[in-house]
């Protein structure tokens, strides 16, 4: 079965959520489960890009000399949540909020993985477009 593609405006919220989250990395950490979603982010020119790696206490406290917010990226699946309450509560006892917008926005989309957006994203702009007809000559 072919994929739907989305929307324009659909589309367009995809693309101010990168840009937004692209302004924001620039002021505040975004924190990812692994080196794939880091990767993903890097390609899309997100900045400040830390994995979390065990003990995630320790690095909530090297953030916290630094930083007083942060942006928590994990998949929207039971592990991901499982992960995000575990950390969120670490950040929070050191002063560090979570910023809850760009994890909300992701749970609105079919996008599940953060290390596929960029197949998402891909996906989705390529159907989206009109195929060019093609002149012989």
């Amino acid at each position: 079965m072919a994929r739907k593609p989305l929307k324009e405006n659909e589309l367009d919220k995809f693309r101010q959520w990168i840009e937004h989250l692209r302004i924001k990395s620039r002021e505040i950490p975004v924190i990812v489960k692994g080196e794939h979603e880091k990767k993903r982010l890097k390609a899309l020119k997100i900045k400040n890009i830390f994995v979390l790696k065990d003990p995630y206490y320790a690095l909530a406290e090297r953030l916290a000399e630094k930083y007083r917010e942060a942006i928590l990226l994990f998949d929207a699946d039971k592990r991901g949540q499982k992960a995000y309450e575990k950390i969120q509560r670490e950040f929070e006892r050191v002063g560090i909020k979570i910023d809850n917008r760009f994890r909300q926005f992701i749970y609105h989309t079919k996008l599940k993985m953060i290390k596929g957006i960029l197949t998402y994203i891909e996906k989705h702009l390529m159907s989206g477009l009109n195929p060019r007809k093609t002149v012989r000559i």
